[in-house]
């Protein structure tokens, strides 16, 4: 799974650590942050199954 936030601080503690998971910064607004994503969601799986952009604002308790 690919965790991407604008700000990635604070994701790990919350998300876990998983060799099955990558956390990385993402705005979907800058072009070169997105293709960084994507090449580093390539590199980790091989492949992209499914994305799922949900935009909102979530808080975990």
């Amino acid at each position: 799974m690919v965790a991407t936030a604008r700000k990635k601080e604070g994701m790990r503690e919350t998300l876990g650590d998983s060799p099955d998971l990558l956390i990385t910064s993402l705005d979907i607004t800058n072009e070169e942050q997105v293709q960084s994503a994507v090449n580093d969601a390539l590199e980790k799986f091989g492949r992209i199954d499914l994305l799922v952009n949900n935009a909102g604002y979530g808080q975990l308790r």
